[in-house]
């Protein structure tokens, strides 16, 4: 057929670009229309072989100059708490589960601490029973203490008195020899021995009533001191067998279970709080005199490669380090960016990119970022220019907002580039044009 052969003979003069595909997608045409020319009972050779395309119009847009890195979210230090024993124990109780919102000290994991109790438990029956002595020895006599001492006094007193009035009634009897003198040395004997008496109960009395000595009071304080210190150590062992939430978050992991033994310092699950997260990022260290701390960069994923999965919005930070070190093996620096997650579209652990823009920016003209493709060529354009499809390798640029900055070739704003069929489609093809709306191929981020 005479249209085969005309298109045969363009595959074989454009031999520079000779794609198995290409030369499929022009049989494929070439049989389409011929067909297509026999339906309507016509010469296949005067129907017009052509395609339809989707286009949009060459915008010019404004782009700054972008520095991307690739960079990996992570949380900041005092953000992802591990949960660890300080003790041995077998777990007797589970208090949360993972996924769970947890508080700051919120009991997790509790381990068996019957043996940690009963010392606890000594140790303040210790505690009372120096407490009790010291009370004991700082307290005043008790009132029938103290009256009976003061009936002692008294009893001394009489005794004194009676003593007396004997030896009073029988000097005179022995100044008249009428009394022996033996009788009068007993009585004055015995009022000695009385006088002797009562002062030893006022001297009683006085010892019942005086407070301990400093020294004693200052030895029982410090061993009930050392008791209560004893008791705070004991309580302080036994709340270790309780793994506490350090901070507050989410309770991510949890690998123990109950009847489980676990060793000090073991990794038995962690909480993170990922409200702010870290992402890090690595840059050639001639990019690193662009960057300030504060400036405002976008976080994003790749786009995904399921059909039908859209990709997540651009998620804003703030530059909040550089290093100046680079790494030894790489040779770029890292780049820290606060990053707010109140809606958690950002996973710890996952791998993103990071665009900071510098500069002021430019007016460029620019396509869809649908609209570039590559077919082994490098990136290329395809625009519609009288009917015919027009291939383009322009210098492609910064990608922002869904669309691309292109620059050399002969381009201008209202073109219509192509951003649905342009794949495999060679040069010079006829094709029909189905203008697209901008919105239906440009995301609303990139």
């Amino acid at each position: 057929m005479p249209k085969s052969t005309a298109t045969s003979s363009k595959c074989s003069a454009r031999g520079d670009r000779s794609t198995w595909l290409a030369f499929i997608a022009v049989a494929a045409l070439t049989t389409g229309c011929s067909g297509r020319g026999a339906a309507d009972g016509g010469d296949a050779s005067d129907s017009s072989a052509h395609v339809v395309v989707g286009v949009v119009p060459v915008a010019s847009r404004l782009f700054a100059t972008t520095i991307t890195a690739f960079g990996r979210c992570e949380a900041p230090p005092n953000k992802l708490a591990l949960l660890s024993p300080q003790v041995e124990g077998q777990v007797a109780q589970i208090h949360a589960v993972e996924g769970e919102s947890v508080k700051a000290g919120q009991p997790i994991v509790d381990l068996d601490a019957e043996l940690a109790r009963a010392d606890l438990a000594e140790k303040e029956a210790a505690r009372k029973s120096l407490t009790a002595a010291l009370e004991v020895l700082i307290s005043t006599p008790r009132t029938e203490e103290q009256l009976a001492s003061k009936l002692a006094i008294e009893h001394a007193k009489i005794a004194v008195e009676r003593a007396q009035a004997l030896v009073d009634r029988l000097r005179p009897l022995r100044a008249r020899n009428e009394a022996p003198e033996q009788q009068l040395y007993d009585a004055e004997k015995a009022l000695d021995q009385a006088r002797v008496q009562k002062e030893m109960a006022e001297a009683q009395y006085k010892v019942l009533m005086l407070q301990p000595r400093a020294e004693a009071i200052t030895e029982a304080k410090a061993h009930v001191a050392v008791a209560e210190e004893a008791v705070q150590t004991a309580r302080a062992h036994v709340s270790l067998f309780t793994i506490r939430a350090p901070i507050a978050g989410t309770l991510n992991q949890l690998t123990c279970r109950p009847g489980e033994t676990v060793a000090i310092g073991a990794n038995i699950g962690h909480v993170v709080d990922d409200q702010l997260l870290l992402v890090r990022g690595w840059l050639p260290v001639r990019s690193r005199s662009l960057l300030k701390v504060g400036q405002t960069a976008h976080i994003r994923r790749p786009r995904p490669d399921v059909p039908g999965v859209e990709s997540m919005a651009a998620v804003e930070g703030q530059v909040m380090f550089i290093g100046g070190v680079a790494d030894s093996q790489t040779g770029n620096v890292p780049v820290d960016i606060s990053v707010k997650n109140h809606n958690r579209e950002l996973v710890v652990g996952e791998t993103v990119y990071v665009d900071v823009a510098v500069g002021d920016p430019i007016a460029s003209l620019a396509v869809p970022a649908s609209a570039v493709h590559d077919e082994g060529e490098g990136p290329s354009v395809t625009i519609v220019r009288d009917g015919k499809a027009v291939v383009m390798h322009p210098q492609v640029g910064e990608t922002h907002g869904g669309w691309t900055a292109i620059s050399g070739g002969d381009l201008s704003v209202g073109d219509p580039v192509v951003v649905d069929g342009a794949y495999n489609l060679p040069d010079g093809s006829e094709v029909e044009v189905r203008e697209i709306n901008a919105d239906e191929v440009v995301p609303t981020s990139s």
